[in-house]
């Protein structure tokens, strides 16, 4: 057994077979934030507009509310309707776009039954919306209107903030205008590993930041080779959604894997938040922990 072990043919072969191992990963196959247009584009954070609500534009019953979000670039629809069980849904959508979008109410149990704010309050000359919720009014959405941000509160403690950084950047689509340089490497067409895919109406991406306030920890975004908790990706690429058939693939890793779920969670001793990014596109997030603050997640896809 003593010779068997230390064989020197034994030993070549048990160390040529950790270098197969290790090498297996071709990462030519796996796209990055820089080989696709349009993570670049939002990663960059250049040029974004800012959106603004338009005060005259909101319509309000006892369980929506709805607005005009309106930047130098184009004016977008805003629906906010609060569900049943403390859930807020968000839609933001292109005013009278010339290709209408794909919405994946599909992947929903039916339409999302509405629940009633205990009370709202809006008028001409105000900053913001405000609407309380739940038992004891204990819950509060307030949408400020300049600049456009959507705060959410318990107990008049801010638990999540959507917009908070002005990262809105939304992709309407458009005709073609001469050959499309001006709009930006990738917008109208792209190439990976021999497959082209053309924008015939132009790329049509969407980018916006969410915050949870005081979490120190984050979970979700499956299916990743990752730690339970979600990491910073500061320097590295970020999360990747995307369905890929795949059986070689590296530990500790963002890269997409079969099954992609755009949810998110952040779990504390005192209460729990969570957002779903329902949109059927391929999905960057970028997580960033901000000291004492808790995290923020740019999605984009």
């Amino acid at each position: 057994m003593k010779i068997f072990l230390t064989h020197p043919l034994i030993q070549l072969i048990i160390s040529s077979s950790f270098i197969l191992i290790c090498v297996a990963v071709d990462r030519s196959n796996f796209k990055t934030c820089e080989q696709a247009a349009f993570c670049k584009r939002h990663r960059a954070k250049a040029n974004n507009p800012v959106y603004n609500v338009q005060p005259n534009s909101i319509k309000a019953n006892d369980s929506a509310v709805e607005a005009v979000l309106e930047s130098s670039v184009n004016k977008l629809k805003l629906i906010l309707a609060l569900l049943e069980y403390g859930k807020v849904r968000m839609v933001i959508d292109e005013i009278d776009p010339i290709r209408q979008r794909f919405h994946p109410t599909i992947a929903l149990d039916g339409e999302p039954k509405q629940q009633k704010f205990s009370n709202f309050e809006h008028s001409g000359s105000s900053a913001s919306f405000v609407a309380n919720f739940g038992e004891k009014n204990s819950y509060k959405i307030v949408i400020e209107y300049i600049p456009f941000r959507v705060n959410i509160f318990t107990d008049d403690k801010l638990i999540l903030s959507v917009n908070s950084r002005q990262l809105l950047k939304f992709e309407h689509y458009r005709n073609k205008v001469g050959d499309g340089a001006e709009d930006g490497e990738g917008f109208w067409e792209e190439t990976f590993k021999g497959h082209t895919d053309t924008k015939p109406f132009g790329s049509s991406s969407i980018g916006l930041d969410v915050s949870f306030i005081g979490y120190k920890f984050l979970y979700g975004l499956p299916e990743h080779s990752e730690s339970f908790t979600l990491k910073s990706t500061t320097y590295t690429d970020p999360y990747r959604l995307y369905n890929l058939d795949v059986f070689e693939y590296e530990l500790e890793n963002g890269m997409a894997l079969y099954g992609s779920i755009p949810f998110a969670i952040a779990h504390g001793k005192k209460r729990t938040a969570a957002v779903l990014w329902l949109n059927a596109a391929e999905t960057w997030v970028d997580v960033n922990l901000a000291i004492d603050k808790g995290f923020i997640l740019f999605v984009f896809d």
